[in-house]
């Protein structure tokens, strides 16, 4: 019962008595731990086997997680998922081989194989090349832009003035403040084929005086 020196009631069976205090020897300690073993293992064995869990099944776990069944809102919203990745694929396939070229192969797969002097795609084909030793060069780049901004197309702006050339005919952006800033392994290789074709057309010449 509970008392006013010792408000909580003390389960002598559970709570084991208080060790001896003061100074004691080894042998002392170790007959106190043994004792206190035993009486553990002794309230292990008077403890309902429900609460203290002997002769329970032992419960393996898996390794996997089962899967559960698909319901029918699931399966519909996996189909619906399956469907629009597909449609994405299929869009993002045809823009990375490019909407303009998919047309024109189209357009050309659907033209005849022989083409005759009045064929008027070619010969549309052929006006719009511009050469560049052309010396309408300049005019007709100047009005094919002209009309790709009538049509409202996206055209970016370019550098209009002199710049070095290099072997893909790339120009520069149209901020480009003339300064050449490469390593200059383009001009060597432009030097070295105008020398070369320089020393080939002396060659033939010489060749001719020769003859």
């Amino acid at each position: 019962m509970p008392t006013a020196s010792h408000p909580f009631k003390v389960c002598e069976s559970i709570i084991p008595e208080l060790l001896i205090a003061g100074l004691q020897t080894a042998e002392d300690l170790k007959k106190e731990a043994e004792r206190l073993r035993e009486r553990e293992a002794k309230m292990f064995e008077e403890l309902d086997t429900s609460v203290s869990g002997r002769f329970a099944e032992t419960k393996v776990r898996q390794k996997q997680v089962r899967k559960s069944k698909d319901k029918p809102e699931d399966k519909e919203r996996k189909e619906r998922e399956a469907k629009k990745q597909a449609e994405l694929k299929e869009k993002y396939e045809l823009w990375n081989k490019g909407v303009a070229q998919a047309e024109r192969m189209a357009r050309v797969a659907a033209e005849p194989l022989a083409r005759m002097a009045d064929d008027e795609e070619m010969n549309r084909h052929l006006k719009q090349l511009i050469h560049e030793e052309d010396p309408m060069a300049p005019m007709l780049q100047t009005k094919k832009r002209e009309e790709a901004l009538d049509r409202g197309d996206l055209v970016y702006p370019t550098y209009q003035g002199e710049c070095p050339p290099n072997r893909f005919g790339i120009r520069p952006g149209y901020r480009w403040d003339g300064v050449d800033r490469s390593n200059g392994f383009e001009a060597k290789l432009a030097l070295m084929k105008n020398k070369k074709t320089a020393q080939e057309r002396e060659y033939y010449q010489n060749v001719q005086l020769y003859e």
